[in-house]
């Protein structure tokens, strides 16, 4: 489906914990289980970026988790990269092919059940719920990510059914 030699932002750090540089990470899809630990990361932030960064200790804290990168040694080397982005190679994620990370829904097609076009995913926002912003009728809007909504959706035709509730689009 995708490039395994393509960078992928798996999540942000969020803030620091503790004196010791832990930093909370969350992760936009999936889970942790999913990313390859040992495998070299970039942080990504206003412009700056630091690469070949590695996770030495990960814990989980209910959606966020822990982590102990090698580059932070305390909780102000964190506060700087509040807010960073984390992308690794597609190829260290734990996942198959037929796997649609958030990044993956950007040019989806919107179908309604009947099979309308209802608009097209720009990209998935979290507010904090997972949202997919659709452009319809030239106007943004935003469609949350219910798994009782999808009927289906077709990676080949890039196109996902949902019944939305009426008025909502």
């Amino acid at each position: 489906m995708t490039n395994n030699q393509e960078h992928i932002t798996i999540g942000e750090i969020y803030r620091e914990h503790g004196i010791k540089g832990l930093a909370k990470v969350y992760i936009y899809s999936g889970s942790m289980d999913q990313v390859d630990n040992k495998a070299a990361f970039i942080l990504e932030k206003d412009g700056e970026k630091m690469t070949d960064v590695h996770m030495l200790k990960v814990s989980s804290l209910g959606r966020q988790f822990l982590v102990q990168f090698d580059c932070f040694d305390n909780s102000d080397d964190v506060v700087k990269w509040r807010k960073a982005k984390i992308s690794c190679l597609r190829e260290n994620m734990n996942i198959d092919d037929q796997t649609i990370l958030d990044q993956d829904w950007e040019g989806f097609v919107l179908l309604n059940d009947q099979g309308l076009k209802l608009g097209t995913i720009k990209k998935v926002v979290y507010t904090p719920l997972k949202q997919f912003q659709v452009l319809a009728n030239d106007e943004e809007k935003l469609v949350p990510v219910v798994d009782d909504w999808i009927i289906s959706r077709d990676t080949d035709k890039k196109e996902i059914v949902m019944d939305l509730p009426e008025g909502l689009i």
